[in-house]
């Protein structure tokens, strides 16, 4: 069977099967694909280790960050 995305194949129990996901993020410029995923293989990023660590330092400049912890006495 043929839909909007391509072909669309269902297995023995009625699930979709053997189809491709984009993972998107939504980044300043918009939504931009950055992997995918699919049932042999998992997920599959695109983008490197160096891309994604200036990425997060970027977002986290000049921004302050509160960490809070909870003290629990074990008492036995």
């Amino acid at each position: 069977m043929n839909g909007l995305t391509g072909k669309i194949k269902f297995n023995q129990h009625g699930l979709r099967s053997d189809f491709t996901l984009e993972i998107i993020e939504l980044k300043k410029d918009g939504l931009v694909k950055v992997g995918t995923w699919t049932e042999n293989i998992g997920v599959n990023f695109t983008r490197n280790y160096t891309e994604s660590y200036s990425e997060i330092v970027e977002s986290l400049q000049n921004k302050t960050l509160i960490v809070t912890t909870i003290y629990v006495s074990a008492q036995f």
